[in-house]
């Protein structure tokens, strides 16, 4: 680092401490970015429309350009930041929302209209730098407690590549995405049968628990605006909802609840999700194959920004049933995969675990192989011995648990609570051998597991080859363990 003259520092403090006539960022920026300023605050956090404000225009003026939601920048926005930069990283993803959708918060789009409009049409940055740089990308996803809030999104747009944990707690009830449905009618473009029910449902949600975060999303910013409305017509009717409204509004940005439309949500999160789907019959009770920004080239990205924002619950809001949309003829993937979305999410609020297979294995052809090749219930023949030596305990075990490429070999269904696994069995296979790196199986994954709530295993071939009667034991005594340490945890919860 350079030395940074104490007058300079001087200076600059005096700058930013100033009660009147205080320098513009800028100005102090281009005073003092060559003279220790840069060295003094290494790390700026900027969108690239105020770097090119403030930073002067200067090669390798930092060491290295990261930016983050690629996907949403244009190329010629993005090339001021990169002359700056020694190096630069470009992350995101290119199957979210593109550049053109930042025009369309400003724009009124007519959501009934899925004719391409070339005037929003724009590169990003992100699939320019994929043609010319190496890539990677990254796997495992961290986000969402449970399994079935990015199953639909991994086999519908990434092939079943990304790392998911399989849920410990394997039949919970209620399950994490719920199905609600009302009979709501699209009209003008909105469905406020749907927005009452969404601003019902938002107060029943903060009434229960109010520490839990709250994102409400919509395909269009008409149905935005109505819920909104809704929302602040109960805040001045009902002191209960206003109340814990109030309470919620004023915690952190973060924290907070929002309504937004999809052009407007990519990067947010919250604990649980509204998603109003709006799409309906119209007043004469017909269903138009009419899915606006949807159903053009692209439009399916839009549908996998909705439903990828929740960490624990998605309440899905819809006026239709899947089998009410015909899609048959449509010439883009977006309308399929709503049908195909709300399909999936009927089948998870249900529990209907075939179901759910059947859908993932229609987006996913590999996945669908998989279901019909039997043989790969187990991965070698050492596998099933550990499965039989373990059923023949009397243990419930099941195999090659989880909907992603991500599986657990074999899983042993509690004793006391058939609703959970006790213990994850992992075994030197082809899940352990098809991790790229040592430190990859023996590391990650066991953190990535246990941080999802997972115990798990590990049975080594060479070890159960020499003495499978002591790795049953092994694994026997350590349930035993697992249970009489639960007894006691739930003695002490009842003392106090």
């Amino acid at each position: 680092m350079k030395q940074i003259h104490s007058k300079v520092i001087k200076d600059i403090i005096y700058q930013t401490g100033k009660k009147r006539q205080i320098w513009p960022v800028r100005k102090l920026v281009y005073q003092y970015s060559t003279e220790g300023l840069l060295d003094a605050l290494p790390v700026w956090l900027v969108s690239p429309e105020t770097a090119s404000a403030i930073f002067p225009l200067q090669k390798d003026l930092f060491d290295m350009v990261i930016f983050d939601e690629a996907s949403q920048l244009t190329v010629e926005n993005g090339i001021p930041a990169i002359y700056r930069g020694s190096k630069v990283i470009i992350a995101g993803d290119e199957k979210q929302l593109p550049p053109n959708s930042l025009f369309r918060g400003s724009i009124q789009i007519d959501e009934d209209d899925e004719d391409d409009n070339d005037m929003f049409e724009s590169e990003s940055l992100l699939n320019l730098a994929k043609r010319v740089f190496p890539s990677k990308m990254l796997q495992w996803h961290y986000r969402s407690k449970s399994e079935e809030l990015i199953n639909f999104s991994n086999h519908a747009y990434y092939n079943g590549s990304i790392q998911i944990a399989p849920n410990v707690e394997h039949l919970k009830n209620p399950a994490a995405i719920q199905w609600r449905k009302v009979d709501g009618r699209w009209i003008n473009q909105c469905n406020e049968v749907e927005a009452k029910e969404v601003v019902i449902l938002l107060k029943e949600l903060l009434v229960k628990d109010p520490n839990k975060s709250i994102g409400i999303i919509t395909f269009n910013a008409k149905q935005q605006g109505i819920i909104e409305d809704y929302i602040e017509k109960l805040t001045e009717n009902d002191i209960e909802f206003n109340t814990v409204y109030q309470q919620v509004m004023g915690k952190e940005l973060d924290e907070q609840i929002f309504v937004k439309n999809i052009e407007n949500v990519q990067g947010d999160e919250r604990d649980i999700i509204v998603f109003s789907v709006g799409y309906a019959k119209s007043v004469n009770g017909r269903v138009y194959n009419r899915f606006g920004t949807l159903g053009q080239q692209g439009g399916e990205n839009r549908l996998n920004v909705a439903v990828t924002r929740a960490k624990e619950a998605i309440y899905v809001v819809s006026s239709i049933e899947p089998n009410e949309l015909d899609v048959s003829n449509v010439k883009n993937v977006g309308p399929k995969f709503l049908k195909s979305y709300l399909e999936y999410t009927e089948a998870v609020s249900k529990l209907q675990k075939s179901m759910i297979e059947a859908v993932l294995s229609n987006l996913n052809e590999e996945m669908n192989t998989q279901r019909q090749e039997k043989s790969l219930q187990f991965d070698s023949p050492f596998e099933e011995q550990v499965y039989e030596h373990l059923t023949d305990l009397g243990y419930k075990v099941d195999t090659q648990v989880g909907m992603s490429k991500y599986r657990i070999d074999q899983a042993i269904v509690h004793p006391k609570d058939p609703q959970k696994y006790i213990l994850g069995i992992e075994c030197d296979g082809a899940m352990y051998h098809s991790s790229p790196s040592a430190k990859e199986r023996d590391v990650y994954r066991q953190k990535f597991l246990e941080n999802k709530g997972w115990k798990i295993h590990r049975v080594w071939s060479r070890n159960w080859w020499k003495d499978p009667s002591l790795e049953i034991e092994k694994i026997h005594q350590l349930i035993k363990q697992t249970l009489e340490s639960e007894e006691r945890l739930e003695m002490v919860k009842e003392r106090v």
